[in-house]
């Protein structure tokens, strides 16, 4: 029993000259930044990625704040609630009243205003659903919803709208320029057959292959050259990148049906919202 001990005692000493104890390093508190709520807070949670928090208040208000406590939304609610909880996307809450344990489900839906002035489009121009798309010719899901879009537009020819918007990402170093090549192709009216050809590549894209499928359309190839890195187009796809993070994009593809984010990219992901935005239309 005492060898057992004096081991014992000999290991601990050990382990703490090995791992010495942990001194907890000096902590200040210094205030960042500071709103006042418009009505008195109970309860308040913030989004997985920090871009959102969401106070509840005594007066049955849910106010929305962004990461910099600017007010985005100040909702009222038509049931009481006094606790908050928020899931990972920031776009389910589930309120609870303490009193009764009822714990209600919200979907929250923020209603983008994208900017789609001069982007190409494909479908009537005044449809009454707008199907926006930020993509990356580089992307293999970009690649995969191509023939997804194709489905929808098929299904709805005369109210769906589809509006491309490029967001290259930085891990694709052929994306800019494809999105240039694109852009350069819509200057003389042929960006949707660029548009599926440089898909049809997306896995083997190279300066050379993007100018092969501008050939293969047989555009003039001096205006492709020129306006491919025309400061205009360049500043056509900063300005969609602008757009896409304004919009909380911070992927590809993001889609948006009338400013709302699809979070099903199936066709009944599609289905759903769109229908739900045909019913809101009124009725010749």
């Amino acid at each position: 029993m005492f060898k057992k001990l004096l081991l014992q005692t000999m290991v601990w000493y050990l382990m703490l000259l090995i791992f010495p104890a942990m001194v907890p390093a000096e902590a200040e508190l210094s205030l960042e930044d500071q709103v006042r709520a418009g009505s008195t807070p109970v309860d308040n949670c913030m989004s997985l990625d920090g871009q959102l928090l969401f106070v509840l208040t005594r007066q049955g208000k849910l106010e929305i704040y962004s990461s910099d406590l600017a007010l985005k939304e100040n909702l009222s609610l038509d049931f009481p609630a006094d606790r908050i909880a928020v899931s990972g996307k920031g776009d389910i809450l589930y309120l609870t009243d303490s009193k009764t344990g009822d714990i209600r489900m919200i979907r929250v839906d923020f209603i983008q205003d994208i900017d789609i002035q001069g982007s190409p489009f494909k479908g009537p121009e005044n449809g009454p659903v707008t199907i926006v798309i930020f993509t990356d010719f580089q992307c293999f899901y970009c690649a995969k919803a191509v023939s997804l879009l194709e489905e929808v537009a098929l299904a709805y020819p005369d109210q769906v709208k589809i509006v491309l918007k490029n967001f290259p990402l930085s891990m694709h170093k052929s994306a800019l320029p494809a999105a240039a090549a694109a852009l350069a192709a819509h200057n003389q009216g042929k960006f949707w057959p660029m548009h599926d050809l440089l898909f049809d590549n997306s896995d083997s894209l190279t300066p050379e292959k993007i100018k092969e499928c501008a050939q293969t359309l047989g555009l003039d190839m001096d205006r492709f050259n020129a306006d491919q890195d025309s400061p205009k187009i360049q500043l056509k796809i900063h300005a969609d990148l602008l757009d896409g993070r304004e919009a909380g994009v911070r992927g590809t593809p993001t889609i948006f049906v009338n400013g709302r984010r699809l979070k099903r990219r199936t066709f009944q992901g599609f289905k759903t919202l769109i229908d739900e935005e045909l019913k809101k239309q009124p009725h010749g």
